[in-house]
């Protein structure tokens, strides 16, 4: 695991930006901590998060996560 975290830290600095897929039921649950954590390492990176299955999601809440973010 501390390899792969290293490797994916190093690969980090190449990319820009950075997108990162949700399930928009529970975004922040799908969300990764550590890849989170590994951006941040990495000196931080601009990160597009990506909505998906957002047609099965609620409505109601989704409107309250688009602003939220």
């Amino acid at each position: 695991m501390h390899a792969t975290r290293k490797a994916l830290a190093k690969r980090l600095l190449e990319l820009d930006p950075l997108i990162e897929r949700l399930e928009f039921r529970l975004p922040d649950s799908s969300a990764s901590p550590l890849l989170a954590r590994i951006v941040l390492e990495a000196g931080g990176r601009p990160t597009l998060k990506v909505a998906n299955k957002q047609e099965i999601a609620e409505p109601a809440r989704t409107a309250q996560w688009l602003a939220h973010w």
